[in-house]
């Protein structure tokens, strides 16, 4: 399993326990995960997550890719970058080790864990090889640089986070026609929920997990019962 990386930042700190849970829940409280922001969250990780700070948090979502970028710049070529926001559902870990054996095909930027490659332009890719049908996102599709969950090789991330930016700007950039491949499988090898927006990082999106789970981290005092009522329909 590569190494998986989550970054956060101050604000979204109260964040940080819903993932761990939901990730050990239904990924593995066995897979390392490393947490990269700025202040040390006052809350205690599992025991299979670290944390890592970038140092002081200066300026606000203008500055996401400036000390990112000097992280990533550390990493070996491929790993998993996840956000704190990103509550895993599910996981088929014979799918997600299939994405993995990609990462040696040439000129191949990132690898969709969801399904969000169908939701962009794409085309089918016909290889008996593979073991199942992958997806390419075309060289002129939008948000090529999306930043749900995915498999990163380091050097395409780093071109495009050269000048500081907000998160919203990274992945909106223009990245047509350089060169770089993107795949993915049209189901995914995961699900999961955006559990905030930029909009309301306190109003929480649960869809979909099962309404014991919900319970099981009121009791854990993960969440408050509140925090159920404000479900999405």
């Amino acid at each position: 399993m590569l190494k998986i990386i989550v970054n956060t930042s101050n604000s979204y700190h109260h964040l940080l326990p819903i993932f761990c849970f939901l990730f050990n829940r239904n990924w593995s409280n066995k897979q390392q995960v490393e947490i990269v922001g700025y202040d040390k969250p006052a809350c205690e990780l599992p025991s299979n997550f670290s944390f890592v700070s970038m140092g002081e948090q200066i300026g606000g979502p203008n500055n996401f890719t400036t000390d990112l970028k000097k992280h990533f710049e550390k990493q070996d070529k491929w790993f998993i970058w996840l956000f704190e926001d990103s509550w895993v559902k599910s996981v088929d870990f014979e799918k997600l080790e299939f994405l993995e054996s990609l990462t040696p095909i040439p000129n191949l930027g990132r690898i969709n864990l969801s399904y969000a490659g169908r939701l962009q332009d794409h085309f089918k890719l016909e290889d008996s090889n593979f073991k199942y049908p992958l997806i390419e996102n075309t060289q002129t599709a939008l948000y090529r640089l999306c930043t749900q969950p995915s498999l990163w090789n380091r050097d395409f991330l780093l071109q495009y986070m050269q000048t500081p930016m907000t998160p919203w700007q990274f992945e909106t950039q223009p990245s047509f026609n350089d060169g770089w491949r993107i795949l993915g499988l049209e189901d995914g090898a995961i699900t999961h929920n955006e559990g905030v927006t930029k909009h309301d990082i306190h109003k929480y999106d649960f869809n979909g997990i099962p309404e014991e789970v919900l319970l099981e981290m009121v009791n854990l005092k993960i969440i408050d019962g509140k925090d159920i009522l404000k479900k999405e329909s």
